[in-house]
């Protein structure tokens, strides 16, 4: 086709090749004219058509895939640059994560130097106390000896040599009681001084320790676990870390008895330090959560979280707790109440007894819960021989056949609206309707007889 578009632009610009034989030889003097006949004409604009259609279809085809191309490049580009950008802040943070590493690594040294120097410094004392324990002892051996002579002299001689002597022997001995006494007083303070600084520094080691895994390993199991060292010494719950003179509150690490170490946070207030179960506060956690969930635990202890069922229960298995809810409702108002309660393992599906209610300005609403296990949607515990408490309520709870409270509900920050939806917040009954959801709660545990 080309061909002979080529050839119609050759005629056209010769039309000799149009006429043919039709052109003669010059006649003999003069030369006749000759024209292209209005076919001829027709067909050779016919063919300038087609190739100037030809040509604007290939033109505008060409066009099609050259924007084609430049909007691949774009893309091309774009992701380019997106993938330049990623790169530089993965430098970066790989920067920012190696510094923050030698960094703890360099706190880490300085806390193992302190507590070695406190561990040598209370060895020392230990030493010092038995040394003079010595003395003391041997002095009060000469003394005996001495006082002894002194009574064998005088045994024959006047009676007020006797006395006196026995005043002075008992004046001797008071005093050095009282001293040895004072000596160990001291010696006593010091000790414990040296010991809460002590048990400060590696309580403090050990949850370094515990992000600087988590932060490297990326919450590698395995880096989880404490080590033998740090699993003795760690304290049962957050009173047991009160008594030893930490006030503020805050993110702690404890081990119950027979229990494998774990954190939790710690409110401390100023006659006890409570260990936090559960706290609510802006909704910032999913609580509709499985059985699972449930038993181990899940959030951040920094914000809302759930501690956990067995963490629960290895706490309260240690003896007489004490169990504390606080609420909070949208205008500010707080009011709260403590029981005594019992908590068993996951055997009896962690079932929930309520005792009596110790102090408080909140209405009971779980004064029903007597031997209640947990339910989630999952695993239906709840009393209620015709539904499912906690696929209708939302959330894991001690049900019993639905109950007056489910602190676990569903969070809403805004007042509910839809009618499925006004029994499946946080509801605590007894002190707004069934359809009011708080703001914020507390659960939180001490130990019965807790001691300042």
């Amino acid at each position: 086709m080309k061909t002979f578009y080529f050839a119609m632009m050759i005629c056209f610009v010769n039309p000799a090749c149009v006429l043919g034989g039709r052109l003669g030889n010059k006649s003999q003097g003069v030369q006749k004219a000759h024209f292209a006949t209005s076919d001829d004409v027709n067909l050779i604009a016919y063919g300038l058509l087609q190739l100037g259609q030809a040509l604007k279809h290939h033109v505008d085809g060409t066009r099609v895939e050259i924007d084609a191309i430049v909007e691949k490049l774009d893309v091309y580009n774009s992701s380019f640059i997106q993938l330049e950008g990623q790169a530089r802040d993965l430098e970066s943070g790989g920067e920012a994560l190696k510094v923050k590493s030698q960094t703890l690594e360099l706190q880490d040294q300085e806390l193992h130097k302190i507590s070695t120097d406190l561990r040598d410094k209370l060895t020392q004392l230990l030493q010092e106390r038995q040394l003079f324990v010595s003395k003391v002892e041997a002095l009060e051996g000469k003394l005996e000896r001495m006082l002894g002579r002194k009574t064998g002299v005088n045994e024959s001689g006047d009676p007020s040599l006797h006395r006196a002597a026995a005043e002075a022997h008992r004046l001797s001995a008071d005093e050095l009681l009282a001293l040895v006494e004072e000596q160990q007083q001291q010696i006593n303070e010091q000790s414990e001084q040296i010991q809460h600084l002590l048990g400060k520094v590696l309580n403090r080691e050990a949850r370094e320790h515990v992000k600087l895994r988590k932060k490297l390993k990326g919450n590698n199991s395995s880096a989880d676990q404490q080590n033998p060292r740090e699993a003795a010494r760690a304290d049962s719950d957050c009173q047991q870390i009160f008594r030893r003179g930490e006030r503020t509150s805050g993110i702690y690490s404890i081990q119950p008895k027979g229990s494998q170490p774990f954190e939790t946070y710690c409110q401390m207030t100023p006659e006890s330090g409570w260990t936090m179960i559960q706290r609510r506060i802006d909704g910032s956690e999913d609580f509709d959560r499985p059985w699972l969930d449930y038993k181990t635990g899940f959030g951040d202890l920094s914000g809302e979280f759930w501690l956990g069922l067995e963490n629960f229960y290895q706490i309260a298995r240690q003896g007489k707790y004490l169990l504390q809810i606080k609420l909070q409702d949208w205008k500010n108002n707080t009011s709260w109440i403590e029981y005594t309660f019992r908590l068993s393992g996951e055997d009896n599906g962690y079932t929930l007894q309520i005792g009596q209610m110790v102090t408080g300005d909140l209405p009971s609403a779980m004064s029903e819960c007597k031997d209640v296990p947990f339910s989630t949607s999952d695993r239906d515990n709840d009393l209620h021989s015709a539904i499912n408490c906690a696929q209708k309520h939302s959330g894991g709870w001690w049900f019993s056949a639905c109950g007056e409270a489910n602190l676990n509900g569903k969070y809403f920050s805004t007042r509910i609206a839809r009618r499925p939806d006004r029994k499946k917040g946080i509801l605590w009954k007894t002190w707004k309707s069934s359809y009011y959801s708080f703001k914020s709660t507390l659960l939180m545990v001490r130990p019965a007889t807790s001691l300042n």
